[in-house]
């Protein structure tokens, strides 16, 4: 899903529980940041080479779908 964001972003921002819930748990992941590299590897397969880079992506993401991001934040290439 993060390469193909773009076609993604509607459905993420329509009303239903599909989009609460990803917006609650992006903001959850955001404000407590419970998540390592490594974690995030083992579910998506995208590699991030510290915290740091991995929770700026999701704040752009996040500005992305929710804020005024007008172009998705470019995948990782590690």
């Amino acid at each position: 899903m993060i390469a193909d964001i773009e076609l993604y972003r509607a459905r993420s921002v329509e009303s239903g529980a599909h989009a609460d819930r990803l917006r609650r748990s992006l903001e959850y992941l955001l404000e407590e940041r419970p998540a390592t590299t490594g974690d995030w590897w083992s579910i998506t397969r995208f590699t991030f080479l510290t915290e740091d880079n991995l929770y700026g992506y999701l704040q752009e993401l996040y500005a992305y779908l929710y804020g005024d991001r007008t172009d998705p934040p470019p995948a990782p290439e590690y």
